[in-house]
């Protein structure tokens, strides 16, 4: 708790001297293969995997530093954040573009993960 305490009155600010610029991404998924990772099938898998958890975590992002916005009070790490935000949401949307255009067409159902991922990032956050 003493930790805790010695943060709250530390007032934060920005330590980057750059701006953080959020990108569009767009990947062109018809070539890819499923075993994507060459002589590597289980780690192609398993990366698949893994990319059906980030959505939902980076929307989680997205809403946790959100909530706290408000209070933020140095001008440029309030920036830093909604950009910070913005980026993570361009993520979400990267990864669910890779669910939905390359593992369903590649006849892989993610919807039972993606439901079960949605579920517990958004038990936590009401």
């Amino acid at each position: 708790m003493l930790l805790l305490s010695i943060f709250k009155r530390k007032k934060v600010l920005s330590s980057i001297a750059y701006q953080i610029k959020p990108r569009k991404v767009k990947f062109d998924w018809q070539e890819t293969s499923v075993d994507w990772i060459p002589n590597e099938p289980f780690a192609s898998y398993f990366v698949n995997e893994i990319n059906m958890i980030l959505p939902a975590g980076e929307f989680w992002f997205c809403r946790m530093y959100n909530k706290v916005l408000h209070q933020i009070e140095d001008p440029k790490l309030k920036q830093d954040v909604q950009a910070f935000i913005r980026q993570e949401a361009m993520h979400a949307k990267a990864h669910s573009s890779a669910n939905g255009e390359y593992l369903t067409v590649r006849n892989i159902d993610p919807a039972r993960n993606l439901e079960v991922m949605n579920l517990l990032f958004n038990k936590g956050s009401r």
